[in-house]
């Protein structure tokens, strides 16, 4: 089965935050779509992948507070 964007994601709203801090802030990212979205759901509502939660550079992972760090 493949994923594929089906434009949905245009019409959500997307708050601004800074760079590194957006999983910090409860969003999670959309590798197809390649939006940010803050739900509480495992897939994207737009095209059904799976959301990333961590990032995927320790550079970015430093970022984060401790108590997030705990969890993960």
């Amino acid at each position: 089965m493949t994923f594929c964007c089906k434009g949905i994601c245009e019409t959500f709203e997307i708050d601004i935050i800074p760079t590194g801090l957006q999983y910090g802030s409860g969003h999670k990212r959309c590798s197809v779509c390649s939006i940010f979205v803050k739900t509480t759901e495992i897939a994207c509502p737009c095209c059904g992948v799976r959301l990333r939660t961590k990032s995927k550079h320790k550079r970015s992972k430093k970022n984060l507070p401790l108590t997030l760090l705990s969890i993960f």
